[in-house]
């Protein structure tokens, strides 16, 4: 926002004390625009969850169970500095499988996935680490 304030204010010919003011100001409305559209969609998705919560959707999967942990997850997420949104976004999947599954399941899936995924990164051929995967997922 603040490099096209000032493509702007160098296309108009120089530097006006009005466009630089302006251009002082890009940053601050870029930030109120992202907050009140941030604010919009979790209005959005609050709404959404109290309609599926009113309605019982998926009552029997446990869905109803990490409707709160969607709501506040996002909202933590979208104000996370960029280096942490990842490591967040991974416990925040942890935390709804163990609100689904339970304890004890929730460990033998997690490191299930995580045995996968070390096998589909190990260094060796292709072809052997997929022989590997489908031999382990049978």
């Amino acid at each position: 926002m603040l490099k096209l304030a000032k493509a702007v204010v160098e296309s108009m010919g120089g530097a006006s004390p009005r466009a630089m003011a302006l251009s002082r100001q890009a940053p601050a409305l870029a930030s109120e625009l992202q907050l009140g559209k941030m604010v919009v969609v979790t209005v959005q998705l609050a709404l959404v969850l109290f309609a599926i919560r009113l309605f019982g959707v998926e009552e029997t999967t446990g869905f109803h169970r990490i409707l709160p942990v969607v709501l506040g997850g996002f909202v933590i997420h979208a104000f996370l500095p960029i280096g942490y949104r990842q490591p967040f976004y991974v416990l925040l999947t942890w935390v709804s499988i163990v609100a689904v599954f339970g304890g004890f399941n929730a460990v033998w899936l997690i490191g299930l996935s995580l045995g996968l995924i070390l096998l589909a990164h190990l260094p060796i051929d292709y072809q052997a680490r997929i022989a590997l995967i489908v031999v382990a997922g049978t």
